[in-house]
């Protein structure tokens, strides 16, 4: 079995596990309908340019990178030897560094990891200079307290201090779920989901607009949908062998 053949096949197994994980999602408050397949971000930190145009022909578009410099270079490299595809949208969804701003706003239609007053400030500015009219952006929650973003009771209080950024259009909540037993995962993805209704709660004027939860990854994305997630990172259940 060829290369594309593979990744073609991985990643329908992928969202025929999607779409189960969906019709087991618990009625659940949720601002989206229960019905609805979560986005799926596929993640090609590491790969190879040539599984990344594999993806592009069978028509997936959005790919996460967690670096700018690599997601820039494969993206020139997709250009000069892929001309005839149609360019991905790619969607940061690593740290983001307040110096690389503005290389990050020229290429990723999405940001995922906004933790910092100072990083919002400056992707509300750089923006407006380059000529963005917004921003999509996901405010990551530091959930099992090991990794970067806002620790889960200053969420509302943050949100309240940027939210009137020009250009910064607050999307929903992002997380990474601890390593755990299953009962742990599904904890944080719980406090995730009920952090944003929290959200939409003091701030009703967001209510329309902050409704994606960016949860779930391979070992646990569906356990995420039963959650609620709306927007899925996965990657290696795609490229795994």
């Amino acid at each position: 079995m060829g290369t594309c053949e593979k990744l073609a096949k991985n990643l329908d197994h992928v969202k025929n596990r999607i779409e189960n994980s969906v019709k087991r999602r618990k009625p659940v408050v949720s601002s989206v309908p229960t019905s609805q397949i979560p986005h799926l971000v596929v993640v090609t930190k590491t790969r190879p340019i040539d599984h990344l145009a594999c993806l592009l022909k069978i028509g997936h578009r959005y790919f996460g990178e967690n670096y700018v410099q690599e997601a820039m270079k494969k993206d020139q490299l997709l250009k000069e030897h892929y001309p005839h595809l149609d360019p991905p949208t790619w969607e940061l969804i690593g740290p983001l560094q307040r110096k690389k701003v503005r290389k990050a706003l020229q290429l990723f239609w999405r940001i995922h990891t906004l933790d910092r007053e100072p990083l919002a400030r400056k992707i509300s500015n750089v923006a407006r200079e380059i000529g963005r009219s917004s921003v999509p952006t996901l405010i990551q929650v530091n959930i099992d307290g090991t990794k970067n973003g806002i620790e889960p009771d200053e969420v509302t209080g943050f949100v309240e201090s940027i939210k009137n950024l020009s250009r910064l259009e607050l999307q929903g909540l992002m997380c990474i779920a601890p390593i755990s037993p299953e009962s742990a995962i599904r904890e944080s993805f719980v406090r995730l989901r009920e952090i944003r209704e929290e959200v939409r709660k003091e701030h009703p004027e967001l209510k329309s607009t902050f409704v994606h939860l960016s949860m779930g990854m391979t070992n646990d994305f569906e356990i995420a949908i039963e959650e609620g997630a709306t927007i899925l990172r996965i990657g290696r259940a795609i490229f795994s062998n």
